[in-house]
């Protein structure tokens, strides 16, 4: 193959599996919510609340530390990439259905 190769899915495979093309709505399950925190993704905090605030999909609560909001987040968001692994499951391939299966939210993420 020449040229460059552009992957839509951004999971960290493993070296020795090619980049795998996917539909839009698991490409989008790892777009990137910049918030004014710069903690993490989908967690913001709430001033008026001294809270944390977990915003997911229309999920959306208050926890008291971050701690316990990311914990929360990455409990949701890792449901909900597996539903959609399900969802497309046979029409992605194999390896691309197993990283979605896999998948662990990071801070980072």
């Amino acid at each position: 193959m020449t040229g460059v190769q552009t992957c839509a899915l951004p999971i960290c495979f493993p070296v020795t599996i090619p980049c795998q093309f996917v539909p839009n709505e698991v490409n989008n399950l790892f777009k990137k919510v910049h918030n004014t925190d710069k903690k993490a993704t989908g967690i913001f905090y709430r001033k008026d609340r001294n809270r944390y605030s977990v915003n997911y999909r229309g999920y959306n609560r208050l926890y008291k530390s971050f701690e316990e909001a990311f914990q929360e987040y990455k409990t949701v968001k890792e449901k909900h990439i597996k539903e959609v692994a399900e969802k497309w499951r046979g029409k992605i391939t194999e390896k691309a259905y197993q990283a979605l299966i896999n998948y662990k939210v990071e801070i980072t993420d």
